[in-house]
């Protein structure tokens, strides 16, 4: 009896740990929306299993542990079985179904017209192209702004003109949405700006040397031009001979003549960016103007110009003037005249800014010029003879004429660089002596060096003659 006994539990704990190690099949899907052509991940939570067999319930099938799948509906089957069989290594089997309904996906499709146009013109026609199945359309405007429609709508309008920049090319889009599920697509849409335009006309005359003040004067709706380009030609030439990227600019032509500048624009959100159109044609006349010029001389010559200047000494204004038929001349003293090339001279100490106006009286134009340098007029001189003997009572001794000299050295040597005769005293002369005793006929080197009393320094060297008979 024990012996029975003993035998049936053993037979009732084989049959449990049979039992216990059967294969059991499950698994789980991700979270809802199950979207028609979206891959849905399958994630097996089967246990004592080695094997795996997937049938989708739309005559696919997969071997995969964890396989992701795509449904597609056909013939309005929106409910798919899907069942996994697991198998353990003694062949034992075990099967889990589970039922998944796949949301159609939407259709989402759409034309606009046209799909460019040129500013003002700012309305496009939009018609809906998908199917009404779904619940919510999202339109994306590319400018901003979007609207969102709750029920299929055909066909309706949309107006850039309140969009900021106007022009320019906008992506539109369209996405639509049913339980969850969405479906999108897009298409671009252009408004081009309007090419520049003007109703100015410039036509102007100007001197030759003088700026040329142009100006594009472009009025159009457009409110910026990307970029203006002039082209300068010469009369009877149709080469240009420079070019101009500014709206507005001056300019100085190199000779006379007539001139025309061609203006072009291109506007911001040109389509091609490179499209410029022409604007007007400009006429410009140069004329002939006077071109001043004058040098000044001691004589009524091209002599080499002083930097200081006497009283009463006679200075030569000699006018090399091109292209003029009248002059004025102030001398910078009160002084002027209206002559050719005059002669003037200074009665008083001072600096004086010399300046000649020059007309070209068939056409107006005038020029003028001041002298680079100031003229400086002076009482002060000093000046030496070339040569004295000791035997001239009326100038025994070596010494200047002068005026108005505050301070004074000079330093007289022979040929050998012997210092004869040197002094600070401007009354004080050389005598033709040294050491006592008369110096050889000849030539002697001086040098000077000292202030006026206006405070101007000199310093000069010369060369006297000697002469003991």
């Amino acid at each position: 009896m024990k012996k029975s006994i003993f035998i049936f539990t053993v037979f009732l704990l084989l049959f449990s740990i049979k039992v216990l190690s059967q294969p059991v099949a499950n698994f789980t899907i991700t979270e809802p929306p199950y979207c028609e052509n979206s891959a849905i991940q399958f994630t097996n939570i089967s246990t004592n299993a080695v094997s795996y067999y997937w049938d989708f319930g739309d005559g696919s099938f997969s071997n995969l542990e964890n396989p992701s799948h795509t449904f597609s509906i056909i013939d309005f089957n929106f409910e798919f079985d899907v069942q996994l069989t697991v198998t353990d290594e003694n062949d034992n089997q075990d099967t889990y179904t589970k039922q998944i309904y796949i949301t159609q996906f939407p259709y989402a499709n759409f034309s606009i017209q046209p799909n460019q146009q040129e500013y003002p013109n700012t309305i496009f026609y939009i018609e809906n192209n998908g199917n009404p199945l779904g619940d919510t359309y999202i339109w994306n405007f590319g400018d901003g702004n979007s609207l969102v429609q709750s029920e299929f709508v055909g066909v309706f309008t949309y107006d850039y003109s309140e969009t900021e920049s106007r022009w320019g090319t906008y992506n539109v889009s369209l996405t639509t949405w049913k339980g969850g599920c969405y479906a999108a697509t897009s298409h671009e849409v252009t408004i081009t700006a309007p090419l520049p335009d003007s109703d100015y006309n410039s036509s102007q005359s100007v001197c030759g040397k003088n700026k040329v003040e142009m100006f594009a004067n472009v009025n159009y709706t457009t409110p910026n031009v990307s970029e203006y380009r002039w082209f300068l030609y010469k009369e009877n030439n149709d080469t240009a001979f420079d070019t101009i990227n500014q709206e507005n600019f001056d300019y100085i032509f190199d000779d006379y003549g007539k001139y025309y500048a061609k203006l072009y624009a291109t506007a911001e959100g040109s389509i091609p960016s490179w499209s410029y159109s022409f604007i007007r044609t400009d006429t410009i006349t140069v004329l002939k103007s006077p071109i001043v010029n004058f040098n000044i001389s001691i004589d009524n010559g091209y002599t080499s110009e002083k930097e200081i200047f006497s009283y009463y000494e006679s200075i030569y204004f000699n006018n090399f003037t091109e292209n003029a038929s009248s002059y004025l001349w102030d001398f910078g003293d009160g002084e002027q005249t209206d002559y050719h090339s005059p002669t003037h001279y200074y009665s008083e100490d001072g600096e004086y800014n010399v300046k000649l106006t020059a007309t070209n009286d068939e056409n107006g134009c005038v020029d003028s010029l001041k002298y680079p340098k100031s003229i400086i007029v002076s009482s002060n001189y000093l000046t030496f003879p070339t040569a004295f003997t000791t035997h001239d009572y009326l100038f025994p001794t070596f010494k200047p004429d002068y005026n108005r000299v505050a301070e004074y050295q000079i330093t007289i040597v022979n040929r050998f660089g012997e210092i004869v005769f040197q002094t600070n005293d401007i009354d004080n002369g050389w005598d033709g002596t040294y050491k006592g005793r008369d110096c050889p006929t000849g030539g002697y080197t001086y040098k000077v060096k000292g202030q006026y009393e206006t405070g101007w320094g000199f310093k000069l060297s010369g060369l006297v003659v000697l002469l003991q008979y």
